[in-house]
Order: structure tokens, then C-alpha cells, then sequence
């Protein structure tokens, strides 16, 4: 992994500036571990967001925040250890210009702040995300909810990319009667699936923890009774295929799994493909010119894209 990550490098490399922790609490239960990258390295970003998913990280649990002229990433661990030896790995990769930040945060604080902050919004014209300890005071009005559970600031259906998906199902829904969701995460795109009546929907994710959340949300969605599966789309094996499948992974990862992806999706049937960077869209695109596909429709936002295949 260090080896492709200082190929991307164009200019020297050098060991990071330094690693600060704070705390909030004596009593610490959650992790929030803060790259921040100066003005001078900002072409740094894409590579230490390729760390971070390399170590387990979806595109989505990576939040970026700009702070003056500096670009600071975050993402957050239940264990010390875990934020420790992140920290050491970023070191070793001695990326110039780059501060590690680790923050102690006490459960109910984070919890309380993060509760306080997270509230209910329009994914789309169909739906609305709401977090499920809204569920009480929440009134349906012309929006479908989705209610939402989760601990930590991820799978909230915030990201661009999430919502972008969502548009592309919503689109073709009335022409799909089999789902297929890779890299589930929390499971709202199942959940959007399931809301437009998709009668067969498959989830999967690499991460067992992804798994759990969306097996919370499936239930508190009123779906018990759902296909949901560990598994890293590499090494997934079936001859089954959909009528629309959903792939939100990173830029890399689509690549390299693009031929699986693809042979997933009936022939007249529909694929999309999201977790691209607006930098990266061209690459995608050609890395998929050459598989059976008409692409319908590109969705972009001021970061990210998504696009929609029809296979041939």
C-alpha cells in the first residue's frame, strides 16, 4: 500500500509535522482523528483519503472540512488503539505538511452533539432521512421517511453520493423488480429500493459493523426479512442477476471489480455507480467504455458524481 501511495506523490516527501491530542472527558469512549493538510499540500487529500479507505474507511465516514487556508479530514474510532494506529501509519507515510489530530471525546457528549446536529432533511422528492429518535415528533407529510440510526456522523444520507444514488433508483424503479446494493453501508439505498416496492433486494458490505447498522435500520424501516450479506464484491460468487444494481464504492474500487460489477446486471437492466470524485469521472469512464454499457445519465455535485448504465 505505501508504495502505490508515494508513486502518486509529485514532489519529496518528508515525516509529518506533529501529532497533538486532546480530550473533552476523562472518561473517553469515541476517537475523532483529524488530518490536516496546509495550503501547500492540498493535492495531498485524494491520497490520504485513499489511506483511510484502505484501512477500512467508506468514502462516506470521511468528512472534510476547510478551516482558512487549511483542509482538515476527519474520521472517528470507538478504540484508542485504533486511533493510535492510525496515527502511526499516517506518520510512517511521511507525507509532508500534514498534522494529526486525535480527540478524545466522551460517548454522551459525542452522542448528545451529534443528535443535536443530525436532523431530519429532503433526500429527494420522494423521501426524507430521519433520525430514528425523531421518529415520534416526525410528521409525514409529502416526503416517504427513512429513519436513521447510527452512533457515529456516517451513512446518514448527507453525502452527495447517497443522494445522487437515490435519484438514479427513484428514476428507474418502476422498471425493476430485483435490487442488488454493494457496499450497503447503512442501508438506505435498500431501504429507497424497498419504499418504490422493488419486490427482490440483496445487501451487501464488506464491513460486519456496515452489516449490523443497516440490519437496525431494515428493522426500525419495518423490513426484517431482508437479504443482507458480508462479503467483498473481489471474491463474490453467484450466477443471479439484477435488474439494477447499486455500486458506492470509491473510484478504485469500481475499477477493479468492474467486470464482476457488471456481469451482475440483466442485459436491458440498469447499473449505478457512485463514490467518484468529480477529478476522477473521466477516468471511470474509461476504465468502463469497453463493457457492454450506455451510459443515461451522469449526476455531479461540487465534489462528487455519480453515473447511470444501461446494459446492452
Amino acid at each position: 500500500m505505501r508504495k502505490s501511495i508515494q508513486q502518486g506523490l509529485k514532489t519529496p516527501i518528508k515525516k509529518c509535522s506533529k501529532v497533538l491530542w486532546t480530550s473533552t472527558s476523562s472518561r473517553h469512549d469515541s476517537y475523532e482523528v483529524s488530518l490536516i493538510i496546509s495550503s501547500s499540500a492540498v493535492g495531498q487529500i485524494e491520497i490520504l483519503r485513499l489511506v483511510l479507505v484502505k484501512v477500512g474507511f467508506r468514502e462516506d465516514e470521511i468528512f472534510e472540512f476547510q478551516e482558512g487556508p487549511n483542509a482538515r479530514l476527519a474520521v472517528y474510532y470507538p478504540s484508542i488503539k485504533k486511533a493510535d494506529a492510525l496515527t502511526k501509519k499516517i506518520q510512517k507515510l511521511s507525507i509532508g505538511d500534514i498534522d494529526v489530530n486525535v480527540k478524545c471525546l466522551a460517548s454522551s457528549d459525542w452522542q448528545d452533539k451529534w443528535k443535536e446536529d443530525f436532523k431530519p432533511f429532503h433526500l429527494s422528492k420522494r423521501f426524507d432521512i430521519v433520525p430514528i429518535w425523531y421518529k415520534d415528533s416526525y410528521t409525514p407529510k409529502r416526503r416517504m421517511p427513512i429513519y436513521i440510526d447510527t452512533t457515529l456522523a456516517f451513512g446518514t444520507g448527507l453525502h452527495e453520493t447517497t443522494r445522487f444514488m437515490g435519484r438514479l433508483i427513484e428514476r428507474c424503479y418502476p422498471r425493476v423488480e430485483s435490487f442488488l446494493d454493494i457496499g450497503t453501508g447503512t442501508g438506505i439505498l435498500s431501504i429507497i429500493a424497498l419504499h418504490c416496492g422493488i419486490k427482490t433486494v440483496r445487501a451487501m458490505d464488506i464491513s460486519l459493523d456496515c452489516i449490523e447498522a443497516a440490519r437496525k435500520n431494515f428493522h426500525n424501516n419495518g423490513y426484517d426479512m431482508i437479504d443482507l450479506k458480508t462479503a467483498d464484491i473481489g471474491k463474490f460468487k453467484t450466477n443471479k442477476q439484477y435488474d439494477f444494481v447499486a455500486a458506492n464504492l470509491v473510484t478504485h474500487d469500481l475499477i477493479k471489480t468492474g467486470k464482476k460489477i457488471v456481469s451482475l446486471v440483466k442485459p436491458g437492466k440498469y447499473l449505478a455507480v457512485s463514490g467518484i470524485s468529480l477529478e476522477n469521472l473521466k477516468i471511470l469512464k474509461d476504465a468502463f467504455q469497453p463493457f457492454p454499457l450506455r451510459c443515461l445519465k451522469v449526476e455531479k455535485g461540487k465534489k462528487w458524481t455519480a453515473v447511470l448504465y444501461k446494459k446492452k
